[in-house]
C-alpha cells in the first residue's frame, strides 16, 4: 500500500488538484500502487512526450469551468475529467526515418 501523501498535481501545469479530486486520486494511487503525485489527461501526457500504455484505465474527477453568459455575467459549470497517473505512461517512441 502506498504511503506517499503528496497532494496530486497536474504534470503539465503543476497545479494541485482540488477538493474531492484529491481524495479520489490519492485513493486510486493507493489502490494501484502508484508512486508520486503526477497526473494528467491523455493529450497532456502526449505534450510531455509520454503516452498512456494500452489497456490503462483513467481515473475520473470533476473540474469547474467559468464562462461568460450572454448577459456578460460569469457562469460556472462542472465537467468531467479523465486523468492518468505517471506510472500508467511510458516514453513516447519517435518514429525514425
Amino acid at each position: 500500500m502506498q504511503t506517499n501523501l503528496e497532494i496530486p498535481r497536474n504534470a503539465l501545469t503543476g497545479a494541485e488538484y482540488q477538493n474531492g479530486n484529491v481524495l479520489r486520486l490519492l485513493a486510486a494511487a493507493a489502490d494501484n500502487g502508484y508512486n508520486g503525485p503526477l497526473w494528467a489527461g491523455y493529450k497532456q501526457w502526449l505534450q510531455l512526450g509520454r503516452v498512456v500504455r494500452k489497456g490503462q484505465r483513467a481515473t475520473s474527477g470533476l473540474t469547474v469551468i467559468t464562462v461568460k453568459g450572454e448577459n456578460g455575467k460569469a457562469k460556472q459549470s462542472a465537467r468531467g475529467i479523465a486523468v492518468f497517473h505517471y506510472d500508467q505512461t511510458e516514453e513516447l517512441q519517435q518514429e525514425e526515418n
